[in-house]
């Protein structure tokens, strides 16, 4: 299951409202049974909020690390950092998500779909630096 899916799940749990605590626990466990239990084990629970606050930018320069989920990560055109980030490191996701599609309604109140932003270049690259990525547009 994808580590997304388990996300807007844990994300729906919060949301629905339980008759009492023991509800809310009852629930919140068998939506972490859905986890995989290795899926955390890249965490080191002695790191400190310094250590993380140090680091939170750093990367791994491995790319080849086996993963236990898959990882989405989103890119919009006006940040170009975020497009450079997914280049470097294109090995480390499973799927991106870039806003290429704008919405709106027309003069009949019908909705449209135009182009925002698509970049063939970026496509290209990030397909040749991780040919099994998945690419899934957004809406703006």
């Amino acid at each position: 299951m994808y580590f997304f899916a388990n996300f807007l799940f844990l994300s729906s749990l919060y949301q629905h409202e339980c008759k009492n605590e023991q509800d809310f626990e009852k629930s919140r466990d068998s939506v972490l049974n859905f986890i995989p239990s290795n899926a955390w084990s890249h965490i080191n629970e002695e790191e400190s909020i310094a250590h993380i606050l140090k680091n939170h930018a750093t990367t791994s320069n491995n790319k080849n690390k086996k993963r236990a989920l898959n990882y989405l990560g989103y890119v919009t055109p006006w940040n170009v950092k975020g497009s450079q980030f997914s280049l470097q490191n294109a090995q480390k996701f499973s799927m991106i998500s870039p806003v290429w599609l704008e919405a709106e309604l027309d003069e009949d109140n019908l909705l449209k779909f135009s182009d925002f932003d698509i970049d063939n270049e970026w496509l290209q690259k990030i397909r040749s630096e991780n040919p099994s990525i998945k690419i899934i547009p957004r809406l703006l």
